[in-house]
């Protein structure tokens, strides 16, 4: 069943690639939990995916985004979901509301702990 919802996840995740309002990342976070306790194939495919990997891996491991991550995360959310609110919606109410719902999204967003960058011992950086 885990590995059904899983999947289900998985789809919204990518899914919420193409649509602004539609997240990414917590989808995708629950499709890695739904796999890592139902098949440890899954679970590593995530882990290991060129795009996706890193992300869940600093989540998983620091509980923290990377800068870049919210950097895009941000500059998505306002400029896709800006433009809908300008261009889409025509009554006033509904675009300061549009506004409230960006916001909320950059305040949850910049609340998740940043990724400290870490420091190669090995390289000797005077």
């Amino acid at each position: 069943m885990l590995k059904i919802i899983g999947y289900f996840f998985l789809v919204l995740a990518l899914i919420g690639i193409l649509l602004p309002l539609l997240p990414t990342t917590p989808f995708l976070l629950v499709a890695a939990m739904c796999f890592a306790k139902s098949s440890p194939e899954l679970h590593q495919k995530l882990m290991n995916h060129k795009v996706f990997g890193p992300i869940l891996r600093d989540w998983e491991e620091k509980r923290c985004i990377n800068c870049k991550v919210k950097i895009l995360a941000i500059s998505s959310v306002t400029f896709f979901t800006g433009i809908s609110v300008i261009f889409m919606l025509t009554n006033l109410y509904a675009k300061g509301l549009g506004i409230l719902v960006i916001l909320i999204a950059i305040a949850v967003i910049l609340k998740i702990p940043t990724c400290k960058k870490t420091i190669n011992p090995l390289i000797n950086e005077n």
